[in-house]
């Protein structure tokens, strides 16, 4: 689940997964360039069971206690980590994951970037493909995009009026 609860599902899920890892560290989700609404989100990564990991994002340290769920498994030499409620900035993030020595030395180090979307900052109006004919009289569609600051597009459900001052809007909302 994203940001709050792992259900008994995700932990079954979970528990087959880790009979299945290899012991290479890595940043599992969010996946590098996703882009993302949510201010908060789970992270979930994997390292050798040897290292303890630390995972920053924008170049904080996350606290251990927001580590939600963990799961060693003594046959693959593997550790699984789901990271609770980790925060995003609008834009670009960065999440590293280091793997780190018993003496607290970065013996792993992998980097994933997730793109949080931002709130509306651009609005793009094109004809849509069939509107070809600009007579004045014959109705044409448009197709209305709301872009965050980075041109991303913000979630569905963002609410935008449109006016004219020539012309009239046919048919209802989409």
């Amino acid at each position: 689940s994203a940001a709050g609860t792992t259900t008994k599902g995700d932990l079954e899920t979970l528990e087959a997964m880790g009979k299945e890892m290899t012991p290479e560290a890595a940043s599992l989700q969010p996946e590098d360039g996703q882009a993302t609404a949510a201010e908060r989100s789970a992270v979930d990564v994997k390292f050798p069971n040897d290292l303890t990991p630390r995972l920053k994002v924008n170049g904080e340290v996350i606290a251990m206690d927001q580590i939600g769920v963990r799961m060693e498994t003594s046959r693959s030499g593997v550790i699984f980590c789901r990271y609770i409620g980790i925060p995003f900035r609008e834009g670009r993030n960065s999440i590293i994951l280091e793997g780190l020595d018993q003496w607290g030395n970065a013996r792993v180090w992998v980097e994933r970037i997730v793109i949080r979307v931002g709130q509306p900052g651009r609005l793009t109006i094109r004809p849509a493909a069939e509107a070809r004919k600009a007579d004045a009289r014959t109705p044409i569609a448009v197709r209305v995009q709301v872009q965050d600051a980075e041109g991303l597009p913000v979630a569905d459900g963002t609410m935008v009026t449109l006016e004219a001052d020539m012309g009239d809007f046919i048919g209802v909302d989409a």
